[in-house]
């Protein structure tokens, strides 16, 4: 099970997925798994999973709440995403997107044109397809995405009020 939840690309679409497979597994043999369990959540990126779904499907999980360790790490993610504007200061292994795939991100800037109104957008660039596609908005867009980029793992580029991530 630890091999699954450290393995890039992961074997499914989203974190909720992992702590989902995960909480099969050790149910499965609930008497001689359940001391695992802190061990497999430490592996897991609480942050990625969207607040509703961690409110819903991993606080309603009896192991989620009772868990010294499990609480901390649900407890950590909850305050990552109570605080939106704060997020680039609480980076960590276990807000770090799984991929090894490397990927030019495009965030906000002006588009040509007559109606140029500031951008929300974070597109990234399909290599295969030669074309950006948008990723998601971004609601709290503001002037402190340079410090997103000022972590040593990012080549940062302003061209036109875009802000260009690469990763390097």
């Amino acid at each position: 099970m630890c091999a699954m939840l450290d393995a890039l690309p992961p074997p499914v679409e989203s974190e909720l997925a992992l702590f989902q497979m995960s909480v099969l597994w050790l149910e499965h043999d609930r008497e001689t798994r359940m001391h695992y369990a802190p061990d497999l959540m430490k592996r897991l990126r609480f942050a990625l999973i969207p607040a509703p779904e961690l409110v819903e499907r991993v606080q309603s999980v009896d192991f989620m709440r009772t868990d010294p360790v499990c609480q901390k790490l649900l407890l950590d993610a909850m305050n990552y995403h109570l605080m939106p504007f704060r997020q680039h200061c609480r980076q960590t292994v276990a807000s770090r997107i799984r991929s090894n795939k490397r990927m030019l991100l495009l965030v906000g800037g002006l588009p040509p044109g007559p109606d140029r109104l500031p951008s929300n957008l974070v597109q990234y660039y399909d290599d295969e397809k030669k074309t950006w596609k948008i990723l998601t908005k971004d609601q709290h867009m503001s002037s402190s995405l340079s410090e997103i980029a000022g972590r040593g793992q990012l080549e940062r580029n302003e061209i036109q009020g875009c802000l260009i991530l690469q990763q390097l």
